[in-house]
């Protein structure tokens, strides 16, 4: 049987329950948006001052 459908047998299960199948996740997602945003603004800062 392929791998990904039971994968994806075991997420719809999951949502069908109710539960959360993926504690931490929104951890994870806000801990690479933060530092994705800190990168941004340091390339930026780090371009905008040449020096003369």
């Amino acid at each position: 049987m392929n791998i990904s459908l039971l994968g994806a047998a075991g997420l719809q299960d999951c949502a069908d329950s109710g539960m959360d199948c993926m504690d931490g996740f929104g951890a994870l997602v806000l801990l690479y948006g933060g530092g994705f945003i800190l990168a941004s603004i340091w390339i930026s800062r780090a371009l905008s001052e040449r020096p003369m």
